[in-house]
């Protein structure tokens, strides 16, 4: 799976299922050696406030239709996780390239990586 897919994971706690839209950041070769995507969730943008290192992608991003998403969200790069592909989960669609630059660019503050 190719760095900057969109996934929807099936979800489950004990007593709880969702489904939750998640952007694979972990590079492709990373990808290719095992069963975990590192990624990170995303939220409504109409109902959750964005912290400062998350990115927002709105509906009228020219490039939304990519992206397969049903609303404006943004992507939480400050909470990083690892998704084992063996779940259950669909690929919806992919980040625009200057959303995924964005968000890379936020895990690197995240991560006190330097370009």
């Amino acid at each position: 799976m190719d760095q900057g897919a969109i996934l929807v994971a099936d979800l489950r706690l004990p007593g709880k299922r969702w489904e939750q839209p998640l952007l694979v950041v972990s590079a492709a070769a990373f990808n290719r050696r095992g069963h975990d995507l590192v990624v990170v969730t995303s939220w409504l943008a109409s109902k959750y406030e964005p912290g400062p290192l998350d990115v927002t992608i709105k509906r009228d991003h020219p490039e939304f239709r990519l992206t397969g998403l049903d609303a404006g969200r943004f992507f939480q790069c400050g909470k990083l996780f690892t998704f084992d592909r063996r779940e259950r989960h669909r690929v919806i669609g992919e980040a625009p390239a200057d959303v995924l630059e964005s968000v890379i660019q936020a895990l690197r503050a995240v991560l006190g990586l330097s370009r």
